[in-house]
């Protein structure tokens, strides 16, 4: 392979020392004062470096912005109680306390992600697993309170959109949830950090 400079480049022929540059045994090249070393000699990765890889930061903000949705649209949902529609998940306040169990596990995916450590992605884990329980149980008030307001679909569109809406919301964060308390496990389980306290 041949390198050819640019005009008035300065060349630096074999074996010509370089100042600043000192070559030290097992091909560790220092460079003033910062060593670089080789390509074959990379650290390996371990379980929680791996989590890192599965985008958790994304998916934890992913959930936090489900979270916000509930609480917003679960707050225009109150306002559509009526005789020609009954908001089951309303009424038990679903979309408020489904939508903070999505923003702390969500907040608990990003700091694992900027702060990592076993005992946290052990939180972040349990804290999933409840919140796909939380997922699942709006899906059920969702479904629930669609089949019952099914015939005021015609007078009352706004809240049949919004329990569309928000059961695809509901179904969305439980696929979050499992596959982020899926990965975590495997991190949790597979890893030789020190055990939390």
């Amino acid at each position: 392979m041949f390198f050819v400079p640019p005009y008035d480049a300065n060349v630096i022929q074999a074996n010509q020392f370089i100042p600043g540059t000192v070559i030290q045994p097992g091909g560790v090249i220092q460079y003033a004062g910062q060593p670089l070393s080789p390509p074959h000699q990379n650290p390996q990765v371990g379980g929680l470096e791996k989590m890192l890889k599965v985008e958790t930061k994304t998916l934890g903000a992913i959930q936090i912005m489900i979270g916000l949705m509930h609480i917003g649209f679960g707050a225009v949902s109150m306002t559509l109680f009526g005789p020609n529609y009954i908001s089951l998940a309303a009424m038990g306040a679903y979309p408020f306390w489904g939508g903070l169990f999505f923003i702390v596990s969500g907040s608990l995916s990003v700091s694992v992600e900027n702060h990592l450590s076993k005992c946290l992605v052990k939180s972040s884990v349990g804290m999933n697993i409840a919140s796909a329980v939380m997922a699942l149980t709006g899906a059920i008030l969702y479904i629930s309170e669609l089949m019952i307001n099914k015939k005021s679909a015609l007078t009352n569109p706004a809240g049949v959109g919004l329990g569309f809406l928000l059961l695809f919301f509901s179904l969305l964060e439980f696929c979050i949830t499992l596959s982020t308390a899926h990965f975590g496990c495997q991190v949790a389980c597979c890893t030789n950090d020190p055990v939390c306290i």
